[in-house]
């Protein structure tokens, strides 16, 4: 673990807990590994301006991330939707993706 990931604390709801653990992923990456992906891309914003970066964005393809997480399109469109009514990300549609932004990511005192 790099020193800059245990910088910061993440809340979410048990039910996304739950969430995470449903399915069965062999050969591709799983929920936890995905939602683990989208909150590096968010503290990463954080590293560079925690204040800026709680309040930034990112952009994302689904058709990169069904490239990269092994997933067809309509699976990752549906586990950011899904994320988005768990109350842990916020989506904002563009064209050729959405701008993300994670939520429950604090700074570790």
């Amino acid at each position: 673990m790099k020193k800059s990931e245990n910088k910061y604390v993440v809340s979410i709801p048990f039910s996304l807990f739950l969430y995470l653990m449903q399915g069965n992923f062999e050969g591709k990456t799983s929920r936890s590994e995905a939602l683990y992906y989208l909150l590096k891309k968010q503290t990463s914003l954080m590293n560079i301006d925690y204040e800026d970066g709680r309040k930034s964005t990112f952009k994302v393809s689904a058709v990169q991330l069904s490239k990269l997480w092994k997933w067809d399109r309509r699976t990752v469109k549906s586990f950011l939707f899904d994320l988005e009514k768990m109350g842990v990300a916020v989506l904002q549609k563009i064209p050729y993706g959405y701008l993300i932004r994670m939520l429950g990511i604090e700074r570790k005192e």
